[in-house]
């Protein structure tokens, strides 16, 4: 009986262990991780950063090419949507869907952080600027799922920020046309973008990379 006993209170013992382990790992996924030292290393590679916001994440088709569009919701940034072209093999595997995301956008490299899942997927491309860009941010950023990407485009001035209050956009009527071939970056009043070694970077009122010649 006392054998059954001593089973018995360490059976419940073990339970209550386990509890306790798996509720110290649930309080852990809950803390939220976010970049280190990114508003300095954003000022460097002059990016911009959304700190943890909603993001409408979505694939359309700029010029032919498929890309996934981030539309983001922060009123105070002028950046209202990034387009990230890729293969359309890697478009099928990145597996993200809407929600709260912190993302950092560094020129050739961007980054979306679901801080609280802790999982963090990046997107490069490749060209001459990556090399500087790569020095200046901690090797952490890049680790983990990775893309490389076809080009990256922004829509919206991030160098500025929108006034509290005022949800308009920034796109202009008048979005000249600039890029074409040999160029890998191009930017107007409507949109920038920085294309893989191999294309080239267009820009009008809509912003993409399309192959050599």
């Amino acid at each position: 009986m006392k054998k059954q006993s001593y089973t018995a209170y360490m059976l419940c013992v073990a339970l209550m262990a386990m509890l306790f382990a798996c509720d110290q790992n649930a309080r852990k996924m809950e803390v939220p991780t976010y970049l280190q030292d990114v508003e300095n290393i954003v000022g460097v590679t002059n990016g911009f950063h959304v700190r943890h916001n909603d993001v409408d994440i979505s694939t359309i088709t700029v010029a032919g090419n498929k890309a996934l569009h981030l539309a983001f919701h922060d009123q105070l940034l002028r950046p209202y949507a990034a387009d990230i072209f890729l293969e359309n093999d890697a478009l099928e595997k990145v597996g993200l869907e809407s929600g709260k995301y912190e993302i950092v956008f560094l020129k050739s490299v961007l980054i979306v952080n679901d801080p609280v899942a802790h999982r963090k997927v990046h997107f490069i491309v490749n060209n001459q600027d990556l090399a500087p860009v790569r020095k200046a941010i901690p090797a952490a950023y890049l680790e983990g799922n990775g893309f490389n990407a076809i080009g990256i485009a922004v829509y919206g001035d991030h160098k500025a920020s929108r006034l509290a209050g005022d949800g308009s956009s920034d796109l202009k009527d008048d979005c000249a046309t600039s890029g074409g071939t040999g160029s890998v970056q191009c930017s107007n009043a409507c949109c920038s973008i920085t294309c893989s070694s191999g294309y080239y970077a267009s820009c009008g009122k809509s912003c993409n990379c399309s192959r050599n010649p």
